[in-house]
């Protein structure tokens, strides 16, 4: 049996995590751009991101595509056929559109990314097996409804005082 770890490193783009990801692309399995459908900027910025994927990782990299929060679906900016082709046009391996707050498709995102990368494996190194009944995880959309939870419980709690 193979094990391997997820670590998940989460920059929001932030200018100052660029040195940062830089040196974690090299050893990245899977690299997953966020896009806010709600925000034009944010998925102009995409090929700028795209090319440091280019630039620094291995060129094997699973390569993901989310546009987020689509729970603001009156505020949309970017329609989900735009994000899509834009994936199809870059070579990504996989599209999804998700909300982390209300955990829409959160799972679903991070199961298929478990399963590419143990597909990968599997075919890599055929020593390294991983039935799918063996595959767990505690699930995103438990955690994020427990942080979503516990940010209204602190914004109420915060109004009242």
């Amino acid at each position: 049996m193979c094990l391997f770890q997820l670590q998940i490193w989460d920059t929001a783009g932030q200018e100052r995590f660029r040195s940062i990801t830089q040196s974690y692309y090299r050893s990245a399995h899977a690299i997953v751009l966020v896009y806010d459908v709600a925000c034009q900027p944010s998925f102009d910025c995409l090929p700028e991101w795209l090319g440091e994927i280019e630039q620094y990782a291995n060129r094997r990299v699973l390569k993901i595509l989310v546009g987020n929060k689509v729970d603001k679906e009156d505020e949309r900016e970017i329609p989900e056929r735009i994000g899509k082709n834009f994936g199809d046009a870059n070579a990504f391996d996989y599209f999804l559109e998700t909300s982390a707050l209300d955990a829409t498709n959160v799972d679903r995102l991070f199961h298929e990314v478990a399963m590419r990368l143990t597909n990968d494996m599997k075919r890599s190194d055929e020593r390294c097996s991983i039935p799918h009944s063996m595959l767990h995880f505690h699930t995103c959309s438990e955690i994020s409804f427990t942080l979503f939870e516990k940010f209204h419980r602190f914004d109420r709690k915060t109004l009242m005082a």
